[in-house]
């Protein structure tokens, strides 16, 4: 196998409050996946976290714990191993003229925006190597025809573009896996979780009848407030719930260590009763 660009995917919270269809991507180079792997399934070990990497599954007994692999993603983050993406739409950009087809397509045609516009590889400098690509997926939610159109039309319409960078798309590079086996997957769940979390104020959720917020909502913020401190230590003043800028460089889709992309529809209107306050 050659040298290779893998990016792992997954996706969350199709409807949100404020803030809806979560995609997230960690990106890595070939030749760092067995460090990234290695150093993230010795720290799940060794602290005894023997259930999936999920953001649902933080609870009180065990929110230090993913306190720490939150660290080390970071860690990750910062050496430049691994970059991470996170994409979402805000519900006051509502879409126009969708027809059925649009809304039955609606999972994939996201993921293609995501993969096409959000992970910034058109501007991958190639003088680093020609590299083939290959993409991961979490489980599509469905099967046959839709994945198939969905692989060809992320081939086709990118092709080109991501050869100018010299990079390599190919369908049978672009693939689904279940998360409970890639650790990679695991903490792109946790990062994306926390932001759906936070943008969609589930951090203020109280049971009903109660005056106080549950146990397991305050560590699960304790969580976040951890990522959000990663993010800031990177950017400074890092909004979460806007698009990242590029900072006078568009190659900084691609240089950046992280980012964030709100994305918006061409056609589709501003509907303010759907505004965050």
């Amino acid at each position: 196998m050659g040298k290779r660009i893998i990016v792992y995917c997954d996706e969350s919270a199709k409807k949100g409050k404020h803030f809806s269809n979560f995609y997230g991507a960690t990106i890595l180079m070939s030749e760092h996946l067995y460090e990234i792997q290695k150093r993230l399934n010795d720290i799940t070990y060794d602290m005894g976290l023997n259930d999936e990497i999920k953001w649902n599954n933080i609870s009180v007994g065990n929110s230090d714990r993913y306190l720490q692999f939150v660290d080390e993603v970071f860690d990750l983050i910062e050496e430049g191993r691994m970059r991470m993406r996170i994409m979402f739409t805000h519900n006051y950009m509502r879409p126009l003229g969708l027809t059925k087809e649009h809304r039955r397509d609606a999972y994939f045609i996201l993921y293609y925006q995501f993969l096409k516009h959000g992970l910034g590889l058109r501007y991958y400098n190639r003088q680093s190597g020609d590299r083939e690509l290959e993409i991961i997926c979490d489980q599509f939610p469905t099967t046959g025809n839709q994945v198939e159109n969905f692989k060809r039309h992320i081939v086709e319409h990118n092709e080109r573009a991501l050869g100018r960078a010299g990079i390599t798309i190919k369908p049978q590079l672009i693939g689904e896996a279940k998360s409970h086996a890639h650790i990679i997957l695991q903490a792109t769940d946790v990062i994306l979780g926390s932001m759906n979390f936070r943008l969609n104020d589930l951090h203020k959720a109280k049971p009903q009848g109660k005056f106080r917020r549950g146990k397991k909502t305050v560590v699960k913020e304790k969580v976040f407030r951890k990522i959000s401190s990663r993010i800031r230590k990177i950017y400074p003043n890092f909004n979460i719930g806007i698009s990242t800028g590029h900072r006078g460089d568009i190659a900084n889709r691609w240089n950046d260590p992280y980012r964030h992309w709100c994305f918006e529809p061409a056609n589709s209107v501003r509907d303010d009763s759907a505004v965050k306050e």
